[in-house]
């Protein structure tokens, strides 16, 4: 089964110095991933110091420059290409401001983690020079899994979070076990998923479908999150 949602069909939020989309969100998980936000931060803006507790926080910067701060101390610029998890755990506080003189486009994607109250921790990595086109390239990986991809981020969530920068007529190919599903988001351009087609800020839900193919219709950029089946609840 996949159901497609249109970018249009999602409230888009206006703060003024911030603009998102938020197709998934904490009162309804998608499996173990809690919060899926799109967002366009301005220049010199950004969300100041502000409190979480028992989450997984990813976030992937698509355009311009980002600088973190957190009450671990953490200090990080990251750039297009920037991937980073915060394990908000017991208790974390975190700030991120624009610091280029563009626009920046990020996700903000949150998880529920596999048990309460883990100590606060932090990492980052940059995939832009590693990244081959026309591959599902794995970005974060759960800290239970045995062999989680070289390179990958972990963190202590059931998902497995993907990215794809796919060229015109190319296709990727995913595996789905009948346990699990996935949210498949069009980044940028368009593409067909199983014969679906998906335009910027589009994005499908699949479950019960064992093969999926993801083919560019356009140059075209998307996230792949695979979670389990059973939807999960913020504590």
């Amino acid at each position: 089964m996949i159901v497609i949602t249109r970018g249009d069909e999602v409230e888009l939020v206006d703060w003024g110095w911030i603009q998102m989309r938020s197709p998934v969100l904490h009162d309804a998980p998608y499996g173990s991933l809690a919060v899926f936000t799109d967002g366009e931060m301005h220049p010199g803006q950004g969300f100041d110091m502000h409190p979480h507790r028992n989450l997984e926080i990813v976030s992937v910067i698509l355009e311009g420059e980002v600088t973190h701060r957190d009450s671990t101390g953490n200090v990080t610029r990251m750039s297009a290409g920037s991937v980073q998890r915060i394990t908000a755990g017991s208790g974390i506080f975190h700030a991120e401001h624009t610091t280029s003189p563009q626009s920046v486009r990020m996700f903000q994607i949150w998880f529920i983690p596999t048990a309460p109250n883990l100590p606060p921790g932090y990492v980052r990595a940059d995939f832009t020079q590693v990244q081959p086109k026309n591959t599902l390239y794995p970005i974060v990986y759960p800290a239970a899994d045995p062999h989680p991809p070289d390179g990958a981020l972990v963190m202590q969530a059931d998902g497995r979070l993907f990215m794809a920068d796919i060229e015109p007529g190319q296709t990727v190919r995913y595996s789905l076990n009948a346990d699990r599903k996935l949210f498949v988001y069009a980044t940028i351009g368009q593409i067909t998923v199983n014969g679906l087609k998906l335009a910027e800020q589009d994005h499908a839900r699949i479950s019960d479908e064992s093969e999926i193919e993801i083919t560019a219709d356009t140059a075209a950029q998307c996230i792949v999150i695979e979670v389990p089946k059973a939807d999960g609840r913020l504590r």
